[in-house]
């Protein structure tokens, strides 16, 4: 990086601070963006909110990608998008192949720039607010798991939101590998216009393996489909996959109380993802649901939701929109203001080997920091059941 490159920085959270920790390391200041070449932009931020500027705008995932291409042997990129299962995917992926994970997941690929040695493979786990802005960002393998409707209050349409997830499809040479759900006619659609090679997963292949966990059929298939093509050998993935553990906040088993399970998965911000989460249970479940909408349809999901449970209570700003769609429903419906509420008064309504499911299906922002707070909250309250 030449020192006499002007570079400002908009954002001021986690991936604002590794940029600017970079940038201290190696001896750059940042100037203000009147000033600036480049303006390094954060995923939070949309682009209706950037401001006018004559610097070429770069998000901080391609910012940091183009850092490492320049090294002398640039790091082996799988990259994992889809609207659910990218944290779980591209964990499992980072076990399985014992790769670092960047991205999305937390860790902002502006860490990997400085790592010594430089790791030769690693997971990049890409939101669509990373990839709205993209021009270069492309990975030698792409896993593409999903794609239903999320953030139209941020990309304004499902069409928009789509147009960026297809970003990192579009950027594949005929070299490259895209890994697709053959079950998703969204993916599929993309997919046909994919140059690179291509290989499409099911869950048929999890047959040769065995498992406990309470995880998405899915998650665990594309990514078994990723490191198999990888050469990996059945008995390696089965030994990895021994010793996997669940991520907090995804179908996390949290206690059993009076034969009655407790499941957290407050990572489920949209109505796709709580249903996968049903669909891992043998059985219907007590579900939980809060949050924000985001301006989602959830009409669509109504039958499945039913289908999969005892009751569905729901507290936040998902309330009226839950009161209004199952107004008329064969289940029971519980409205609450708050989480204690729901879980304290839905406790007593049930009996010896429920599941009690805290699939939110919102964004956590109208009552929580984020999800993460959301799911420790979920967790205290039911640790209190026990005392």
């Amino acid at each position: 990086m030449s020192h006499d490159e002007s570079i400002a920085v908009l954002g001021e959270g986690v991936t604002a601070r590794s940029i600017h920790a970079y940038l201290n390391r190696h001896g750059v200041s940042c100037v203000p963006i009147d000033q600036a070449e480049t303006l390094i932009v954060s995923p939070g931020i949309p682009p209706r909110n950037f401001p006018k500027t004559n610097a070429a705008i770069v998000p901080e995932i391609e910012w940091s990608y183009l850092k490492l291409q320049q090294k002398k042997q640039p790091p082996f990129v799988i990259a994992v998008t889809g609207t659910n299962g990218k944290s779980t995917v591209s964990t499992l992926l980072g076990h399985f192949l014992d790769a670092p994970v960047f991205g999305n997941i937390g860790i902002p690929l502006t860490e990997a720039i400085d790592c010594d040695p430089c790791p030769t493979t690693i997971i990049v786990e890409v939101s669509s607010f990373q990839l709205e802005c993209c021009r270069y960002f492309r990975a030698d393998i792409v896993i593409l798991l999903n794609i239903s409707e999320d953030h139209i209050d941020r990309h304004t349409s499902f069409e928009n939101y789509i147009q960026a997830k297809s970003k990192l499809v579009d950027a594949l040479l005929e070299k490259d590998l895209l890994i697709y759900n053959q079950n998703d006619p969204i993916v599929c659609q993309l997919s046909n216009r994919c140059v690179a090679k291509k290989r499409a997963f099911s869950t048929d292949l999890l047959r040769d393996y065995h498992y406990e966990l309470p995880i998405v059929k899915d998650s665990l298939a594309a990514a078994i489909s990723g490191v198999e093509y990888l050469s990996i050998s059945p008995t390696i993935i089965q030994e990895k996959l021994n010793s996997f553990r669940p991520l907090a906040h995804r179908i996390e088993k949290v206690a059993c109380i009076k034969d009655r399970l407790f499941f957290n998965d407050s990572k489920s911000t949209t109505p796709s993802s709580t249903l996968a989460a049903l669909k891992t249970f043998p059985k219907k479940v007590h579900l939980i649901l809060c949050g924000n909408h985001k301006n989602i349809d959830f009409s669509s999901y109504k039958e499945a939701l039913l289908k999969h449970s005892l009751s569905i209570s729901v507290f936040g700003d998902l309330s009226p929109c839950i009161a209004a769609l199952f107004h008329s429903s064969s289940i029971p419906i519980y409205i609450h203001d708050t989480m204690l509420d729901a879980v304290s008064l839905l406790f007593p309504k049930t009996k010896a080997n429920d599941i009690i499911l805290f699939s939110p299906a919102g964004a956590s922002f109208d009552q929580f920091q984020n999800f993460k707070e959301r799911g420790e909250h979920f967790k205290s309250i039911v640790h209190q059941l026990c005392s």
